[in-house]
C-alpha cells in the first residue's frame, strides 16, 4: 500500500467531505430561506460590505498558517512556538486592519457607494479578530488530519448560525440579519477551535520564525491577493455602475452556485494539499493522488452541472424563490463556470503549491485576475446580460491558463487530466443533451424535478458501471 492510500489518508478524506457537506449544505438552507425574507438590496449591500473585510483577512494570515502546516518542524515544542508566533502576528495585524477601518470607513463607505451604512462596515469588521482566534488552531489540527474534530466544530457552529440569521432576518433586521450571523459564527468558531486545540497561545515571539513564515507565505500571499481580486474584481468595479439591486442580482446567483459546488471542493481541497505535500517528491506518486481526487470530484460536479444548466428555473426557484427567476438562466450559466474551475483549475492551483512552487499559484490566478477585471471595466455600463456573460466566460479562460501552466511547471499533459475524468464528462453531456430534450415536454415543476431524480438515477447506474469509479469509492467507504 503506498503513502498515501493508507487508513489516515482516507478517513481524513471521508471526515472532511463529512464536515465539508453537512455545513455547506446548511448553508444553501440559510440562503433559502434569507433569500425569501431579505430583498436582492440587502444582498448587494452586505456583498459590498464583504469585499472589505475579506480584503483584510488577506493581510491577517500573510502564509503563516500554510507554514503551520507545510513546514516539518523537529518536535511539537517547536511547531507550537511557530504557532504561537503566528497567532500574535495575525492579532496585531487584525487590530491595526479594524482601526484602519474606524477611521477611514466614510471614505471605505463612498469608495463602494454605499453612503449611510458605515457603521455595519465597523460591525462587521469585528469578525477579524475572531479569525485570529480560531485560524492557527485550525491549521494545526489539518496539519495532523485531524478533521473530525473540525467536523464537529463545524456542524455545531453552522446549525447556531442558521437558527441566529434566520430569527434576526424574520424580526425584520434586513441586512444586519447576515452580518450578525456571520459575526456571531466567528465568534463560536474561535471559542470551540481554542478549547478544543492542544496548543494554547503563550507570551512568545520570535522574529526569526516572523521572518521565515513572511518568507515562505509572501508567494502564498500573492496568490491569495490574486484569488482575492479573481473572486471580487468584478463586484468592486460593478458597485459604482450597478444599483445595490442589481449587484444583489449579479452576486447571489455566484453565491449560490459556490455554495453548491463547494460541498465537493472545500472537503477535498485540504487533504489533497496535504496529501500531495507528504509526496511532493515523488513523482509519479504525486500524480496519482491529484487524478485520484480530480475523479472524485468530477463525477460528482459534471452532473450538478448539467442540473445547474438544463434546469436553472428549478434551481433558482428552489433555492431563492419567485423574486429570483428573471437570473434563473445565471445561475445555470455560472454554475458551469463553476464546476469548470473546480473540477480543473483549482487543482492544478494546489498541485503547485504542494509542489513547493506557489508562484505559478499566484502568477496563474494574477493573469486570470487581470483578465477579469479588464473585461468586466470594459463592459460595466453595458447590459447586464452581457457583464454576466463575460463573467461566466472568463472561467473558460481561467481553464486555457491553466493548462499551459499545468505542462510546463510539472509536466502535467492537459490531455492526460483530461483522459481522467473524461466519462465523467461525456455520460453527462448525453444525459444533459436528453434531459433538455424532455423539459420543453415536462413543464411544470414537479414532472421537471421527476425528471432530474430520473436522470441522477441513470447517471448512477452508468457510472458504477466504469471499473476505477468501483475502486476509487469502495476503497473510500470502507476506510
Amino acid at each position: 500500500m503506498s503513502v498515501v492510500e493508507n487508513k489516515e489518508f482516507v478517513s481524513a478524506v471521508k471526515w472532511s467531505t463529512i464536515a465539508e457537506v453537512s455545513a455547506k449544505l446548511i448553508s444553501p438552507i440559510t440562503s433559502m430561506v434569507l433569500a425569501r425574507l431579505l430583498t436582492p438590496d440587502a444582498f448587494g449591500l452586505v456583498a459590498s460590505i464583504t469585499i472589505v473585510i475579506s480584503f483584510c483577512d488577506l493581510f491577517t494570515d500573510i502564509g503563516c498558517n500554510k507554514y503551520i502546516i507545510q513546514h516539518q518542524f523537529p518536535s511539537d515544542s517547536n511547531l507550537y512556538k511557530v504557532a504561537t508566533v503566528a497567532f500574535w502576528s495575525n492579532l496585531c495585524i487584525s487590530s491595526v486592519l479594524w482601526f484602519l477601518i474606524l477611521f477611514f470607513d466614510s471614505y471605505i463607505a463612498y469608495f463602494l457607494n454605499i453612503q449611510g451604512y458605515e457603521f455595519a462596515i465597523v460591525i462587521a469588521a469585528f469578525s477579524l479578530f475572531m479569525t485570529s482566534f480560531s485560524s492557527v488552531q485550525v491549521s494545526l489540527m489539518r496539519k495532523e488530519m485531524d478533521f473530525k474534530d473540525i467536523f464537529k466544530i463545524r456542524i455545531l457552529v453552522v446549525l447556531f448560525t442558521l437558527v441566529i440569521s434566520i430569527s434576526l432576518a424574520y424580526l425584520k433586521f434586513g441586512f444586519w440579519a447576515i452580518i450578525l450571523g456571520n459575526l456571531f459564527r466567528d465568534v463560536l468558531y474561535a471559542v470551540l477551535f481554542t478549547y478544543i486545540s492542544k496548543w494554547k497561545p503563550e507570551f512568545h515571539f520570535d522574529f526569526f520564525e516572523f521572518k521565515d513564515m513572511m518568507a515562505f507565505g509572501f508567494s502564498s500571499f500573492l496568490e491569495n491577493l490574486f484569488t482575492w481580486f479573481k473572486s471580487n474584481i468584478s463586484v468592486l468595479i460593478l458597485s459604482s455602475s450597478l444599483s445595490s439591486y442589481f449587484l444583489g442580482l449579479y452576486k447571489t446567483p455566484i453565491t449560490i452556485d459556490n455554495s453548491i459546488l463547494g460541498l465537493l471542493y472545500s472537503s477535498l481541497i485540504p487533504v489533497l494539499y496535504s496529501a500531495l505535500s507528504r509526496v511532493s517528491s515523488q513523482i509519479d506518486e504525486f500524480q496519482n493522488v491529484l487524478f485520484r481526487l480530480q475523479r472524485l470530484m468530477a463525477m460528482v460536479a459534471f452532473p450538478i452541472g448539467m442540473i445547474l444548466l438544463v434546469f436553472n428555473d428549478v434551481v433558482t426557484k428552489f433555492f431563492l424563490g419567485g423574486q429570483w427567476m428573471s437570473i434563473a438562466w445565471f445561475v445555470g450559466l455560472y454554475g458551469c463556470s463553476v464546476v469548470v474551475e473546480n473540477v480543473f483549475c483549482i487543482f492544478c492551483i494546489e498541485a503547485y503549491r504542494a509542489a513547493g512552487k506557489p508562484k505559478f499559484s499566484a502568477i496563474t490566478v494574477g493573469i486570470n485576475a487581470f483578465i477579469i477585471g479588464i473585461s468586466v471595466y470594459a463592459v460595466r455600463k453595458m447590459s447586464f446580460d452581457i457583464v454576466c456573460y463575460v463573467t461566466v466566460a472568463n472561467s473558460f479562460v481561467y481553464l486555457f491558463i491553466q493548462k499551459i501552466f499545468l505542462k510546463k511547471v510539472l509536466n502535467i499533459p492537459a490531455f492526460d487530466m483530461l483522459k481522467n475524468i473524461g466519462p465523467f464528462a461525456l455520460v453527462s453531456i448525453l444525459l444533459g443533451a436528453v434531459s433538455y430534450a424532455f423539459s420543453s415536454v415536462c413543464v411544470c415543476m414537479i414532472s421537471r424535478v421527476l425528471l432530474i431524480i430520473i436522470v441522477s438515477s441513470i447517471y448512477m447506474v452508468i457510472l458504477f458501471r466504469f471499473k476505477t469509479v468501483k475502486e476509487d469509492l469502495l476503497q473510500y467507504i470502507k476506510k
